[in-house]
């Protein structure tokens, strides 16, 4: 038994090379105890969240600020468009704002 761990711990090292991280949760609109606490340590951590939703915009901010995810000095992109060109287009455009303020920044 110890030898099948130890082969299995060693296919798993040569396995498990530069992989990502791709993680997925639900959130309903009453929070579970802790998870404000969760979201802050995984955005601490330098882990990127995002929020995709089919509620109501209002609903997802408010779901979003309850939780932590979403803060009052953060800049909020809502992306409402319907097909892959339009996505496509809003998050460019989006890029390119961000661009031209860090520009700004340091210019």
């Amino acid at each position: 038994m110890q030898q099948r761990e130890e082969q299995m711990n060693e296919l798993y090292e040569e396995i498990e090379i530069n992989m990502k991280l791709l993680g997925m949760t639900a959130i309903e609109d009453k929070l579970q105890d802790g998870v404000p606490e969760c979201i802050e340590k995984l955005t601490q951590a330098g882990i990127n969240i995002w929020m995709l939703t089919g509620d109501k915009i209002e609903t997802a901010e408010n779901v979003g600020f309850s939780c932590r995810l979403l803060k009052n000095n953060m800049i909020i992109k809502r992306i409402d468009e319907e097909t892959q060109a339009e996505v496509t287009f809003a998050l460019t455009r989006f890029r390119n704002e961000l661009i031209e303020k860090i520009e700004q920044l340091y210019n």
